[in-house]
């Protein structure tokens, strides 16, 4: 059963965890865990405290959407590093949805933003081919 999860966090440049949440996901079997998310056999998506997200991409930021971009950022970002197969899109954007009723969001607007990310979000498929970029530049110095 679907509970709505309880979210504690603070709003830097995003949003970011005051202390662990968790939902239970259909991404059924799997062991992952990284530095800030973990995800269980049973289902378990537990987003650890001090992760950060964007909020809602292309949608307002309001109390009713945060919950679940929450959670749909941390299956979106399992699969850009390559944990989760892009075919686990689905699951993602079907527990945005779910979540997105449980907070009581008018069902237009429900609908509206499970279309949006049914059609414009797309988890990365070369997150972990991109060169790992460095800051500042080592200095060139020219012998004479």
């Amino acid at each position: 059963m679907l509970a709505v999860p309880i979210i504690k966090f603070k709003k830097l440049w995003g949003y970011q965890l005051h202390e662990d949440a968790f939902v239970y996901t259909e991404l059924l079997g799997w062991r992952i865990v990284t530095d800030w998310i973990e995800l269980m056999p049973s289902g378990k998506l537990i987003t650890k405290k001090g992760y950060a997200w964007d909020g809602a991409t292309g949608a307002a930021d309001t109390d009713d959407i945060l919950i679940a971009s929450l959670f749909h950022d941390a299956v979106y970002q399992l699969m850009d590093e390559g944990h989760l197969p892009i075919s686990c899109k689905k699951i993602a954007d079907d527990l945005f949805r779910d979540i997105n009723k449980l907070t009581d969001m008018p069902w237009y607007r429900v609908r509206w933003t499970y279309r949006a990310v049914r059609i414009g979000g797309r988890p990365s498929t070369t997150a972990n081919k991109r060169p790992l970029l460095t800051l500042p530049k080592p200095l060139t110095i020219a012998s004479s």
